[in-house]
């Protein structure tokens, strides 16, 4: 009797054990790496989040320093992240979500800046995601790459 319950006990701690590596993360498939640069600085960019207000999302990159990041809000795209070379709607005035972003706020030297027009390219790769940004700024263009996934808040 002693023998069997020594080996229900052992089974059950195995089966716990196994359970507990089968369910653990693997780090290295979360955030990503990237770099953006305005006005002669390079801010290296080190996970992206994409958060959801009803239709709307937000590509949010973000940086180890809150003050430096890149938003990038797309509006009526049903929750789901568009694809492609995108371009802010200035030129026609009427928002195509499979087209356009709506708008891109970033963080750098100091300050909060917006950016004007120029593409951004979202495509979907085997790890995640691959954003590239050709921007126009006040201040010059804004370029830069994140590869990597997207946690969702």
């Amino acid at each position: 009797m002693k023998t069997l319950k020594t080996k229900a006990v052992a089974t059950y701690i195995f089966v716990l054990f196994v359970s507990f590596i089968a369910c653990k993360k693997d780090k290295t498939d979360m955030g990503g790496k990237g770099y953006y640069q305005y006005g002669g600085q390079k801010y290296e960019i080190i996970s992206a989040a994409l958060l959801t207000y009803h239709e709307n999302l937000t590509l949010d990159l973000k940086t180890a320093n809150a003050a430096q990041y890149v938003r990038i809000q797309f509006n009526d795209v049903g929750g789901i992240l568009p694809e492609g070379t995108l371009t802010r709607n200035e030129s026609t005035g009427v928002y195509k979500p499979a087209e356009h972003f709506t708008s891109v706020i970033f963080g750098a030297n100091g300050l909060d800046n917006v950016a004007a027009g120029g593409t951004i390219t979202i495509k979907k790769t085997d790890k995640g995601y691959q954003v590239t940004l050709n921007l126009i700024a006040e201040n010059g263009e804004l370029t830069g790459v994140y590869n990597g996934t997207l946690s969702e808040n």
